[in-house]
């Protein structure tokens, strides 16, 4: 799948909203350009399977973070092992609902990992032989 900002992903999300980030956004141009290792076909699972679900279900999605470049993933305080290094997983705010209603109906439906924070949910793909966790965070 080739990269380019303004094609749809799915119906509501972008292939330029895969690499975003709201805290450190003037490194998103050295993230496009590094997109070489996000797998776009997981980052298209992710969109159809967690993210336009959670779009018809509760309305607008925004996303905060989801594909990062190893630099990006530093800058931000991420973990070395991140599915976000990938494309596989996505920080998101849902506006109209909240990310606590939102984590409660994934909880018991998503098979990947969720983590709930103060301002954000984080949802990723199921990863093979690994049991997801289901969490509330501890950082903002």
């Amino acid at each position: 799948m080739k990269f380019d900002i303004d094609t749809d992903l799915t119906p509501h999300f972008k292939m330029g909203e895969v690499c975003v980030s709201q805290t450190k956004p003037g490194m998103v141009g050295q993230c496009r350009e590094d997109m070489k290792r996000c797998d776009m076909n997981r980052a298209y699972l992710l969109a159809v399977m967690g993210l336009e679900p959670i779009r018809e279900r509760f309305g607008l999605v925004l996303v905060t973070s989801w594909y990062r470049s190893k630099e990006l993933n530093a800058a931000v305080g991420g973990s070395a092992t991140t599915q976000h290094l990938y494309g596989e997983a996505a920080d998101i705010v849902v506006p109209d609902a909240g990310v606590l209603a939102v984590y409660k109906y994934l909880d018991k439906v998503w098979p990947g990992e969720l983590i709930l924070y103060s301002k954000h949910l984080h949802i990723a793909l199921p990863r093979w032989g690994v049991k997801p966790d289901h969490m509330i965070g501890t950082y903002s």
